[in-house]
């Protein structure tokens, strides 16, 4: 524990859980919730496949942000 301030363990230690759940939202939205129609589509701009990709993220990021 730092002695110097709670404070900063207070802030460490919650940007270190909210590091934690960006790296599994990542994880999750790019190995598991992501179909093979979306992986073969991603790389084209304006297809519907990166679309939903990003649609996925942004979803998953909005969950995070506003628990």
């Amino acid at each position: 524990m730092n002695t110097v301030s709670p404070v900063l363990d207070f802030l460490s230690d919650y940007l270190t859980i909210v590091l934690c759940c960006f790296i599994v939202k990542h994880f999750l939205a790019d190995f598991i919730f992501q179909t093979k129609f979306q992986y073969e589509n991603k790389g084209n701009y304006g297809k519907l496949g990166g679309i939903v990709h990003s649609g996925i993220h942004a979803v998953l990021t909005f969950g995070i942000a506003f628990y």
